[in-house]
């Protein structure tokens, strides 16, 4: 397995998560993971982002050198990215240098500060307690509802 979408966070609300002036929607994030035991450099990879209503997915280019670390995570937000989130419903991609879907999630309404998570079973999961930057943790007693999974389509997009 490569990197991954681990966590979304598309309504921020009381929180300042991007710890840089008050909450607003700058607070918004998209959270990637590299569940390997090598570093993985992302020059050239994207994320984007298609919401309804809008025919054109907005698009954002990791920079040069960029390294995930070995089991590690690199949040990205709005602030830097400018990728809106849609607070009802969006289609989040991460695509490697060549343009390839690595991986895709579709996201329903959740609740403020609330993000969707994927689980140790790799199923995402709504309504968690956000965790930008690290594991994440299933609430207790139990999993909360589940959000569509879809696997990687073996698609080719063009920038």
């Amino acid at each position: 397995m490569t990197v991954r979408l681990n966590e979304i966070l598309p309504y921020p609300k009381a929180v300042n998560w991007d710890g840089r002036g008050g909450t607003n929607a700058q607070d918004e994030w998209i959270e990637l993971h590299n569940p390997t035991r090598r570093a993985v450099e992302l020059s050239g990879w994207s994320v984007t982002v298609q919401t309804s209503g809008k025919p054109v997915a907005q698009k954002y280019r990791l920079t040069r050198r960029t390294i995930i670390p070995a089991g590690g995570f690199i949040v990205l937000y709005q602030r830097d990215t400018r990728l809106l989130l849609d607070d009802l419903t969006a289609t989040v991609r991460l695509l490697d240098a060549e343009g390839e879907v690595v991986d895709w999630v579709v996201y329903e309404e959740l609740g403020p500060d609330e993000s969707t998570s994927r689980g140790e079973d790799g199923k995402w999961y709504a309504g968690w307690t956000p965790t930008p930057g690290k594991e994440n943790t299933a609430p207790l007693p139990a999993l909360k509802r589940g959000i569509r999974v879809s696997p990687t389509p073996r698609v080719r997009t063009r920038p």
